[in-house]
């Protein structure tokens, strides 16, 4: 089945693993989008994402939103906080658990053939 994807792919994924995917523009006509392959892929970038989490030692709480695109070999292209915590803590240890995260895996040719943007929380408590 021949689907049109989009040029850049924005990826929302919330706690608990819940992954939203918004297109950003219709851009040229692509084929082969796979729903099950993208589902995977955006499974693995968030355990990735979230794997690499740490908390700091500090006692503020909050949520701190990264953006980020992955290029189609896995490589991180870019970073930057798009809704900040309030605590540059809480923001730097978010920056950081995407340069913990290393290398992503390459982007299936079945799931895009353009680099993919994702967004994600991440949000930290006292416990």
């Amino acid at each position: 089945i021949d689907e049109q994807l989009p040029e850049t792919i924005e990826v929302i994924a919330q706690p608990q693993q819940i992954v939203i995917v918004r297109e950003l523009s219709s851009g040229e006509e692509k084929s082969g989008s796979d729903a099950t392959a993208v589902g995977l892929y955006l499974g693995r970038i968030s355990e990735l994402v979230q794997r690499s989490k740490v908390n700091p030692n500090s006692r503020m709480t909050g949520t701190t939103v990264l953006k980020f695109t992955v290029g189609t070999d896995g490589t991180l292209l870019s970073k930057e906080v798009t809704v900040s915590s309030g605590y540059s803590v809480l923001d730097d240890a978010a920056i950081a658990a995407l340069d913990r995260a290393g290398s992503f895996p390459p982007i299936p040719p079945e799931v895009s053939k353009t680099p993919m943007t994702f967004s994600q929380p991440f949000k930290f408590i006292v416990r």
